[in-house]
């Protein structure tokens, strides 16, 4: 069955310019964020550039905070800059709420750069079905160098070591995962070049009857002593992920 373009139809006729057939590719060129991982139909994304309101931002601690900073961003000119309290519960978080069309694979990407040393940088979704609560969550472990998942058991557990991750002012690295919102379970995380299955490996479930809802949580948790800083940029949630 013929499909696609024409005969020839990608270089017909034209000697400076290539006929561009990708949408995703089209919609990158204009200046979309959705670059790195472009699976998945994207439901949602910020790049932070007009403000922090979108987001309920969550600080513990002597000199937490969590705001628009103009100091790094991987587009544009803006990202948010997470400062972790020195004391207290030492973090810096920022929660975005959302409604799903249907339960499906659902990704959550994000970018970060390295302001300090860090504890952990941990991304957490929480599913919400109406007859479940159905908590994920991946984090990088900054002092073991460590990517570790919340577990079906409600702890987390080792996953995959990891280099050092290198800091500097344009340099921003990927995280990515994929759940499985019907099964209850992960599917994937992505990491830079790096990705990882996570075939087989559940959520934590509980009994809660909470209308349905999807909650996103990204969380700078630093040390005892110091102000540790991260900043986030190109969030990006998505829907119907292919496994």
């Amino acid at each position: 069955m013929a499909h696609g373009t024409p005969d020839w139809g990608q270089t017909a006729g034209a000697v400076t310019v290539y006929q561009l057939s990708d949408m995703a590719e089209l919609a990158a060129r204009l200046g979309s964020p959705i670059t790195h991982d472009r699976r998945g139909d994207v439901m949602w994304w910020d790049d932070f550039e007009w403000s922090l309101n979108k987001w309920q931002a969550t600080v513990s601690g002597t000199g937490a905070a969590a705001a628009i900073s103009t100091a790094r961003a991987r587009n544009g000119r803006c990202s948010v800059l997470l400062t972790a309290g020195s004391d207290g519960g030492f973090l810096s978080e920022i929660a975005h709420l959302l409604p799903f069309p249907a339960l499906s694979n659902l990704g959550a990407e994000f970018s970060f750069s390295l302001g300090s040393v860090i504890s952990d940088l941990t991304l957490e979704q929480t599913i919400r079905d109406g007859a479940a609560s159905v908590a994920y969550g991946v984090r990088w472990n900054d002092v073991t160098n460590m990517l570790q998942y919340f577990s079906s058991a409600g702890a987390w557990t080792d996953l995959a070591a990891t280099p050092q991750y290198s800091s500097g002012p344009s340099l921003f690295h990927v995280m990515k995962v994929v759940v499985d919102a019907v099964a209850r379970k992960y599917v994937r995380l992505i990491v830079d070049d790096v990705a990882i299955s996570m075939a087989g490996l559940g959520a934590e479930v509980s009994v809660s009857a909470f209308a349905p809802l999807w909650t996103v949580e990204i969380t700078n948790n630093g040390r005892a002593g110091s102000n540790d800083t991260v900043y986030i940029d190109d969030v990006i949630l998505t829907q119907n992920e292919p496994v």
